[in-house]
C-alpha cells in the first residue's frame, strides 16, 4: 500500500469505496461492488501518488483528486449489474458505440443518470491493459466540472463539449497525461497505451507547448477547460485567428485524412513560431 500523507486524500478514498448511491427509483447500489473495494483502494493510492506528481503544487492536486472522486457513481470491471438502472443506461451506450460488444472503458456524466465508469479491458484484454484503460477515465473523471449551456447545467470535462476537433484534441491530452501517471505508477513497465491515440496525442503536445508552462496548462485543464479555452481566444496566428477559432475550423474536415492533419500541424506551427517571436 502506497502511504498518502494528506488526510484529506485518505479520508476522500475511503469514503469512495464505501459510498452508496440511490436511484431514482429508489433502489441503493453500491459505488464500488464489495469484491472490487481492496482493488480500488489500492489502485487509487497508487494513482494518486502519480497523479500528484504533476504538480509542485500539492495541495492543489489533493483538493481537485478529493473534490472529482467524490462525484463519481458508480465504478464497474463487468457487467454484473448491466441490467440495474442508471447502470444499464451506460452499459447500452457501451454496446452500441463497440458494435454489440462490452470492451474498452468509458466515462459518462449525466445529470439524468449519475456519473458512471465502466472499464471492460479487464474481461476483454487483461490486467495491465485495464488499468491502463482505468487511469485514462480516471483522468477525464479528474477534469470533470458541470458548466451551464443553453440554460442547462451539464457536466464538461477538459476542453470537450466545444465540437469534434476538441473533442478529439480532449482525448489526446487525457491519453498523454494517461500515459504520465502510468510510467509514474509503473516505471519499469511499458504503458498499454502507447500507439492507441497517437495523432491525438501529438496533436495534444502541440497544443500544450503553445502555452508558457506544461504544469500550468494541467493546472487550468483539470481546474476548469473553459479557462483554456478562453486563454486560446488570445493565442493569435500569423493572419490574427486566434487558436481556438484555427481549432473550430476543422470540426468539417476528416481528421483522419492524412493532408488534414498536415494542415493541422501547419497551422500549430505558425501559432509556435508567433509565441516565439512575442517572447
Amino acid at each position: 500500500m502506497y502511504i498518502i500523507t494528506n488526510k484529506k486524500v485518505t479520508r476522500a478514498i475511503e469514503n469512495f469505496v464505501e459510498k452508496e448511491v440511490k436511484n431514482r427509483d429508489g433502489s441503493v447500489y453500491k459505488t464500488v461492488e464489495e469484491k472490487d473495494k481492496v482493488f480500488v483502494e489500492q489502485f487509487l493510492n497508487r494513482f494518486y501518488r502519480a497523479f500528484e506528481s504533476l504538480f509542485q503544487d500539492k495541495h492543489f492536486a489533493g483538493e481537485i483528486f478529493s473534490k472529482r472522486l467524490i462525484e463519481i457513481d458508480a465504478i464497474r470491471f463487468d457487467d454484473q449489474n448491466k441490467d440495474l438502472f442508471p447502470l444499464r443506461y451506460v452499459f447500452d451506450f457501451m454496446i452500441e458505440n463497440n458494435k454489440g460488444n462490452l470492451d474498452g472503458g468509458l466515462f459518462i456524466p449525466s445529470n439524468n443518470h449519475g456519473v458512471i465508469l465502466l472499464d471492460m479491458d479487464f474481461i476483454a484484454m487483461g490486467k495491465y491493459e485495464g488499468i491502463h484503460t482505468l487511469i485514462h477515465e480516471m483522468i477525464h473523471a479528474m477534469s470533470l466540472i458541470p458548466v451551464y449551456e443553453k440554460g442547462k447545467e451539464v457536466y464538461k470535462c477538459g476542453v470537450n463539449r466545444s465540437g469534434k476537433t476538441f473533442t478529439r484534441i480532449n482525448e489526446g491530452i487525457t491519453e498523454y497525461l494517461a500515459q504520465k501517471v502510468w510510467h509514474a505508477m509503473y516505471k519499469n513497465k511499458t504503458c498499454p497505451g502507447l500507439g492507441g491515440y497517437n495523432f491525438e496525442v501529438n496533436v495534444a503536445q502541440m497544443v500544450i507547448n503553445l502555452f508558457e508552462s506544461e504544469e500550468q496548462f494541467f493546472k487550468d485543464y483539470f481546474s476548469n477547460g473553459l479557462i483554456l479555452q478562453a486563454q486560446m481566444r488570445d493565442i493569435k496566428n500569423s493572419q490574427n485567428v486566434s487558436l481556438y477559432e484555427f481549432i473550430k475550423s476543422f470540426d468539417t474536415k476528416d481528421f483522419r485524412r492524412k493532408s488534414t492533419q498536415k494542415m493541422f500541424v501547419a497551422g500549430c506551427d505558425d501559432f509556435m513560431s508567433m509565441c516565439e517571436i512575442k517572447k
